[in-house]
């Protein structure tokens, strides 16, 4: 089987459904790769692994009870540092929101719970996206 983080989302969503490997091993997967690159490529500004298992497990739950997912149940992504999370830390890669919680979700995150994606955290970008 090749690394479980290297798959396709379809064949991940696959892979989940037909109980090749569980969401907490996928997520496993991608964590391990972010901790052996991320320190040279700097793509993370904040990886959420307590929040990352959480979602994880409840999906697993899900799917062991055998619910009908959506294709992105149980899939882990990294979320741009410029949308605002629920009580996960936004700072837009700026100094001056550097200690910024937001108390609300964006549209585009709020969208993406209801699909049970595995939020692994907050990725880079220019400050407020403005470009270099």
């Amino acid at each position: 089987m090749p690394n479980l983080n290297q798959l396709t989302i379809r064949k991940a969503a696959e892979g989940l459904r037909k109980k090749k490997f569980s969401c907490e091993e996928l997520l496993n997967d991608c964590l391990t790769a972010i901790g052996s690159r991320d320190g040279d490529i700097k793509a993370f500004v904040y990886v959420d692994e307590g929040g990352a298992f959480k979602a994880a497990r409840e999906v697993d739950k899900r799917l062991k009870a055998g619910e009908d997912l959506p294709l992105l149940a149980g899939i882990p992504a990294g979320i741009k540092d410029i949308f605002n999370t629920k009580g996960v830390k936004t700072t837009c890669c700026s100094p001056i929101l550097r200690d910024f919680v937001p108390p609300y979700d964006a549209t585009v995150i709020e969208k993406l719970k209801d699909q049970h994606m595995v939020m692994l955290g907050k990725t880079n970008l220019d400050e407020f996206a403005c470009g270099g």
